[in-house]
């Protein structure tokens, strides 16, 4: 396996680790039982993983354009 491919397949891990997570991320704070100073917290985790799911998006990309 190339160092293009290693790097490939561990930000495609990373980006499937992330949605996941946003994803639980959400359903535990969307629940009712969850005290508001801890929706915001989970809000803040979620923006924070969703920029570093766009940088890791865009990262793949040019990955995948440079293996060519």
């Amino acid at each position: 396996m190339s160092g293009y491919d290693s790097a490939i397949q561990a930000t495609q891990s990373r980006i499937k680790w992330l949605n996941i997570s946003i994803d639980n991320s959400l359903l535990y704070g969307l629940d009712d039982d969850c005290p508001q100073s801890t929706v915001k917290h989970v809000v803040s985790g979620v923006t924070a993983m969703q920029a570093e799911l766009r940088k890791l998006e865009t990262e793949l990309k040019l990955m995948g354009a440079l293996r060519k």
